[in-house]
Formats: C-alpha cells, structure tokens, sequence
C-alpha cells in the first residue's frame, strides 16, 4: 500500500489508463505474493487499499471512481453466480437452526462484539446499540460460505444454505427496522428546516484569501500540486496562468509565474507553507 502511493506520487505518471493498469497489476502481484507466501491474498489487497487510501497521489479521486465501477461489476457477477448456488426449496430444512444462530448474533454475540470493541470510543449506550443492531449486510458473509465449497467439505451445502438464511433474516428484520431502531433510540439526524426563514447572504472573509506569484527558480517548479503535502486547510482555489485560468486539482503541475489564489485561515500557517514556494514577491 505504501508502495503504491509513493511510486504513484513520484514518478508522475501522467496519463490515466496507464496508472490503471500499474494499480492493477500492483494488487494482483501483492495477491499472488501473499498467496504463495501461504497468507491471504484478498486480506492483503484490502489492506493495502487502506494504506494507500490514507496518503495523497496523483489522479486519486479519478483512481477511487473507476474502483468503485469496478466493484459494481463484481457485485453484479457476485450475485449472478449466488443464484446458481442457492435453493429456495433448500431453506426452510435449515430454518430452526438458521434462526436460532441468527438470534444469537442479534441479541448476544454482534452486541458483545460491538460493546467490547467500542469500549474506548466516545459512543454513548445508545449508540453503541444502534450499531449492534444493523447487523449483517451484502454479500460478503455468503461469499466466505462458499469457502467449504472450495475444500470439498462433506456439509458444505448445509453451512451455505445456514449463511444464507442468517444474512437474508437480518436484512429482512435489522435492515427494514433501522429507522425506526433510530428513531426510538433518539440517534436518528435531524436536518435543519429553512422552509419560511430568510438565509443572510455573507461575503467571503476576504482576509483569509491570498494571492502570489511563484518565482523564477522556484523548488515548486514541475511539481505536482499533491507532491507538496500542503496542510488541509490550505486550499489553492484558483491558478492564473497566462490568460488562462486553471481549477487545480492534486496532478496539476506548477509552473513559473503561475498566480495562485489561496485560502488559508491561519496566518503563521501561510507563512509557513510560503517557504516551501520560496516566494518573494507577493
């Protein structure tokens, strides 16, 4: 994951399709590795995702766009090859069991692993309760049940056929009762109603924008606008180059004498950012 991020951020590849198929080919090396080393590959392709996600590089938004397309597409193929493996007429044989191991995870098991695993957490009882009872959602717990599939277990249609009916129960009582869960456990959010009430326009606090130049010999020069870890609150509203005018994005390269539009409420702060641009003139 940190591999990613950094070669992505230092070799500035410039064209999309390009870092597409090196992202691509990066988590199917990290899989295989990780396979042939005797882990697991899809845990490790996960967290890489994670680590990646957590640091800046170029084309990121464009990057998380085209995986979370892709990932509709494996939901569809997901689906389409559960309906080959399930069996309505199978399910009411695994009822009484499916829903007593289905109780046990609403009321007991997911609540205990919730209650324990937030114990540090500024959630309040209420809270805490409201995530107990969202319970099992998507496909995933039915994909790891076609695991024993894979080993040739003599029960393996039997542990499907359970999975299967746990998850649709608790889609079918925790996820349609959600909101009224929300609602009697006061946690639902209230969206403000401005219906009759007249909205004040207020100006920009001009104070808190600033423009500059960068200079001739500027160490920004060729650099990307991602490259330059600036803090969260420095926004670079607008680039003038030339005649031009450019909405900056994190692959946007800077160039000499670009006039850059800057938010920034925390004056030091700006000072601070302005001696990595080397800017004199202002």
């Amino acid at each position: 994951g940190f591999v990613i991020s950094f070669g992505l951020k230092k070799y500035k590849v410039k064209n999309l399709e390009a870092i597409v198929i090196l992202l691509l080919s990066t988590l199917f090396l990290s899989f295989s590795i990780t396979e042939k080393l005797g882990g697991n590959g899809f845990l490790a392709v996960y967290m890489a995702g994670i680590v990646a996600n957590t640091r800046e590089f170029v084309h990121k938004k464009n990057l998380i766009g085209f995986h979370d397309g892709l990932s509709w597409i494996m939901q569809i193929a997901v689906f389409l090859a559960l309906g080959l493996l399930v069996f309505p007429s199978q399910l009411p044989d695994v009822a009484l069991s499916g829903l007593a191991i289905a109780f046990w995870l609403m009321f007991v098991a997911r609540p205990a692993g919730v209650f324990i695993s937030t114990i540090f957490s500024s959630f309040s009882f209420k809270e805490k309760a409201f995530i107990s009872w969202v319970g099992l959602r998507g496909a995933v717990p039915i994909i790891l049940a076609t695991y024993p599939y894979l080993q040739g277990f003599e029960k393996s249609n039997l542990i499907f056929n359970i999975v299967f009916f746990i998850v649709l129960f608790s889609i079918l009582i925790q996820g349609t009762t959600l909101p009224l869960m929300a609602k009697w456990l006061k946690v639902e959010s209230k969206s403000k109603d401005f219906k009759g009430e007249s909205v004040i326009a207020s100006p920009l606090f001009y104070h808190t924008l600033k423009q500059f130049y960068i200079e001739e010999k500027s160490r920004v020069i060729g650099l990307s606008i991602v490259e330059l870890d600036l803090p969260a609150d420095f926004l670079i509203l607008l680039i003038k180059r030339d005649n031009d005018y450019i909405k900056p994005t994190g692959s946007t390269l800077l160039e000499e004498n670009d006039m850059l539009l800057i938010q920034c409420n925390s004056e030091n702060k700006y000072k601070k950012v302005l001696k990595i641009f080397q800017i004199v003139k202002e």
